[in-house]
């Protein structure tokens, strides 16, 4: 008989046995479970918040290594490039008082103007997706687009040798797209020593970061009376050769007399008191409008809202017109920075019709291609005043050494300050060029004027 093995089936576990198996293999999925979300939390949800702050390194090292694209000026002259290697890369400024449209950049600091206008076209951050993913696949340092303004480099630094001992601001604009071609604050600073003298520059009396161009606030004065000339002849309320009786009366600011820029050698019109920039004939109209009617002027003409450009342009809203004489002749609430009144101007030039304000001329695109760029107005732009109204006041404005233009003396504080305006427009039968001159603390008005008259001289006089 043969011998054979005989297999006895496996004794089952006990329950309780069985019990421990499961309850640890549970445990065990219920931990592999927590760390598969623990990984999701913070590889996906947390993530952009980790790489995202200032202190993680990997962010550091890759903003270092960004090479920034290009600024140029209208005719391609170098405002801002980057230069060095690796991550030790520079923003360097060729002309270090080019103004404050360019700005500046800062790893420390941060960025101003253009800098921090089309901070994602320098950065290249406007890259497609494919682009970003390929270059961070092969950890290429990122790059940048180049950018074209509309300023004219060498006049600008025309202007700012004429602006030198001045502190204020100088803007000129060009028509018929009413782009920025000199833009001037003084006092200034070299963006090059940024890092070096942030510190000081913020705390320095005179403001030297301030664009005073597109933020300073100054009370606008009599330039005011060519806007309300032309809005009153809109409204049939004179005509400009109609007599007027209060032509060289004074007027009193706080505590000073006020009267006309110069003495009156003419008839006494309201036409000439448009040209001898005469405050009582303008007060003259404070029976015709109220606060609201004021309010609305002003607005049509772009005092009351800041320009849109691709940098700061914001500053505090005016507050609603109290003293309706005080506000004709632009010494009550209503504030004004040079660049309201330049475009203000060129509404005037166009024959009534407003502009909206161009910086920028191009941004290259990622095939190299430029591309224009227009700053587009939130909404259509209607006409300020009529174009009679518009071509009557423009032909009353004097005219000296060629340019039709007008220069006042603003009280611009209760101390007795005075702040010295200059708005010229040339040639004089179609206006190509704008210019408006602040000068702080100046009491002389012919002092603003000559220098924007020598501006447009040089400018007039280019190839």
């Amino acid at each position: 008989m043969k011998n054979s093995t005989m297999t006895s089936p496996q004794t089952p576990l006990p329950p309780t046995v069985r019990d421990r198996i499961h309850r640890l293999l549970l445990v065990v999925l219920l931990a592999f479970a927590g760390v598969a979300m623990s990984l999701v939390y913070w590889g996906v949800v947390r993530a952009p918040a980790i790489l995202a702050r200032e202190d993680n390194p990997r962010l550091v090292e890759a903003e270092l290594r960004i090479r920034r694209g290009r600024i140029l000026d209208v005719h391609n002259v170098l405002l801002a490039e980057t230069i060095g290697q690796g991550n030790q890369l520079v923003r360097h400024y060729p002309i270090s008082q080019i103004g404050p449209a360019v700005g500046y950049y800062s790893f420390r600091h941060g960025t101003s103007g253009i800098e921090e206008g089309l901070n994602a076209i320098l950065r290249g951050d406007s890259l497609s997706a494919w682009e970003m993913n390929r270059r961070q696949l092969y950890h290429e340092a990122q790059t940048g687009f180049d950018v074209r303004l509309t300023l004219n480099a060498d006049w600008q630094q025309e202007a700012t040798t004429l602006m030198e001992d001045h502190q204020g601001a100088l803007v000129l604009l060009a028509l018929p797209d009413a782009a920025v071609r000199v833009m001037v604050s003084l006092p200034g600073y070299d963006p090059n020593l940024l890092d070096e003298q942030f510190e000081a520059l913020t705390v320095a009396e005179q403001a030297p970061l301030l664009n005073r161009v597109t933020q300073g606030q100054y009370q606008p004065g009599m330039l005011l009376q060519p806007l309300l000339f032309a809005a009153a002849l809109d409204e049939g309320l004179f005509r400009l050769d109609d007599p007027v009786n209060t032509l060289t009366e004074t007027v009193r600011v706080a505590n000073q007399i006020s009267s006309c820029e110069v003495p009156v050698t003419a008839e006494p019109t309201f036409r000439t008191a448009l040209q001898y920039a005469c405050p009582a004939p303008t007060q003259e109209l404070s029976g015709s409008w109220n606060a609201a009617a004021l309010d609305s002027i002003f607005a049509a003409f772009g005092l009351m809202a800041p320009p849109l450009l691709p940098i700061n342009t914001d500053v505090p809203p005016s507050e609603p017109v109290q003293n309706i004489p005080l506000a004709l002749i632009g010494q009550e609430n209503l504030t004004v920075t040079p660049l309201q009144i330049a475009l203000a101007y060129a509404a005037l030039a166009n024959r009534g019709q407003p502009y909206q304000p161009q910086l920028v001329s191009a941004v290259q695109r990622e095939s190299g291609e430029w591309q224009a760029y227009v700053t587009r107005p939130l909404q259509p732009l209607t006409p300020a005043i009529s174009s009679a109204a518009a071509t009557s006041v423009l032909q009353t404005l004097t005219i000296e050494q060629g340019v039709a233009g007008q220069s006042y003396i603003v009280f611009s504080g209760p101390e007795g300050s005075q702040d010295s305006w200059y708005v010229g427009m040339t040639p004089i039968a179609n206006p190509r060029y704008i210019v408006v001159v602040l000068l702080e603390g100046e009491s002389e008005a012919s002092v603003a004027a000559a220098v924007g008259q020598s501006l447009l001289q040089l400018v007039m006089a280019s190839p």
